[in-house]
């Protein structure tokens, strides 16, 4: 048997010999949902008409690898994700990042977005500044308050729901 030969039968193999790796884990998923109606994730990606720009593995490490590395070095491995800045376009260097998985979070389709001022962050990043949790967040929003409100209002640990309606009545008279 030949040492060093890949599963495909060549003994030198440039796309198969880095199949066990991470960075090429990550090109086949991302690609496989953009491209295959039998993956799982299809529907939110290549049903939606996200395509992957690289169809070949070796492009994707031409473009992508050298940022990868500086991505892992300072996060991990396992904190690294390949992001796209604009939700709404596709796979494409120009709009794909290396990105943690928190800061992948805060760009979902679904993730909420709030203004105060001339100033807009995720709602949980209000709600850390200010020093509440964002469950009280959300709570407070849903149920009426402006953002300032929700931000600034003191917890009464003995019964939320009464400060709540305080403050409601206190937003109406102003």
């Amino acid at each position: 048997m030949i040492k060093n030969k890949c599963f495909c039968g060549r003994k030198k193999c440039d796309i198969h010999r880095y199949s066990k790796t991470t960075f090429y884990k990550r090109w086949w998923h991302v690609r496989a949902r953009c491209k295959f109606k039998w993956d799982k994730d299809y529907k939110n990606y290549g049903g939606r008409g996200i395509i992957f720009e690289w169809e070949f593995y070796n492009d994707f490490v031409k473009d992508m690898y050298k940022s990868y590395l500086a991505h892992v070095k300072k996060h991990g491995d396992k904190d690294t994700t390949l992001e796209r800045i604009d939700v709404s376009k596709s796979y494409t260097k120009s709009n794909c990042r290396w990105a943690t998985r928190k800061e992948q979070g805060m760009n979902l389709r679904k993730s909420v977005k709030l203004k105060l001022g001339n100033i807009t962050k995720h709602r949980f990043e209000w709600a850390r500044i200010y020093g509440i949790s964002d469950e009280a967040l959300a709570y407070r929003l849903k149920h009426g308050l402006d953002l300032k409100t929700a931000l600034t209002l003191k917890i009464n640990h003995g019964n939320k729901y009464q400060s709540l309606s305080i403050s409601k009545k206190n937003n109406r008279g102003k």
